[in-house]
């Protein structure tokens, strides 16, 4: 880490990746940060507190004031309505004139979405944060389980169906009523609904899986290559 700030992403990928690295033995210092800036970023949302205790870290959650953020939790399906509520009520107190009806849905639509398809060892982790400069709240979801593209190809392979490329993958899980799944309460309208939501609101976000990068803009949607695999 060499820039002067992070974003949520960043925090989300650091605090995944030292919690991994701490399944398998390994050990991860704050020392290892050169940048001060960052470090004390990195302190004061409590990140190496939390990687420390995973998710046995206590329930209470406690927005951070000097960064106008919510801090990075493990969110499992028991306890994601506390943490979306919590988070609403918290920017909707900073930021009065936003609508955050939509909040909710984003958030819950999106860590759904991990525990429904990716399979992933170590959960979903949240981290959300409001930038008064620009106005602008950013939540960040991730999960190191199965990306889209091998959830979609592995339906399809079960299923008969053509094999597709990454790109398209990630497509045909952005089309409504499309699902690997099927599950009552949303059967192929999560994505959907996360960029309806965010084009009806002038809004922005990205999706990383496998080597795709998505950038939904109102004015629609950019596939791109990218020459690594998040993990």
């Amino acid at each position: 880490i060499s820039n002067s700030f992070i974003t949520p992403i960043d925090v989300v990928l650091l605090t995944q990746c030292i919690i991994q690295l701490k399944n398998y033995g390994n050990q991860f210092s704050i020392t290892h940060i050169k940048n001060q800036l960052v470090k004390k970023y990195i302190e004061n949302i409590g990140l190496m507190s939390f990687c420390d205790a995973n998710y046995i870290a206590p329930q209470t959650i406690n927005s951070i004031p000097s960064y106008t953020a919510m801090p990075i939790r493990r969110v499992e399906r028991e306890t994601m309505n506390t943490y979306i509520n919590s988070t609403q009520n918290y920017f909707a107190s900073i930021c009065g004139e936003k609508d955050l009806t939509m909040l909710n849905l984003c958030l819950s639509e999106l860590i759904n979405n991990v525990y429904d398809h990716s399979y992933s060892k170590i959960g979903a982790y949240v981290f959300c944060q409001y930038y008064p400069t620009n106005n602008e709240i950013i939540l960040c979801i991730g999960d190191l389980g199965l990306g889209i593209p091998e959830s979609v190809n592995t339906y399809m392979a079960n299923n008969d169906k053509t094999i597709l490329s990454n790109i398209d993958c990630v497509k045909w899980a952005l089309r409504e009523r499309n699902t690997i799944g099927s599950f009552p309460y949303n059967a192929g309208k999560g994505l959907d609904n996360v960029n309806s939501f965010v084009k009806a609101n002038n809004s922005s976000w990205q999706l990383f899986t496998n080597a795709v990068k998505l950038n939904g803009h109102p004015s629609g949607k950019r596939y791109s290559k990218i020459p690594f695999i998040i993990l």
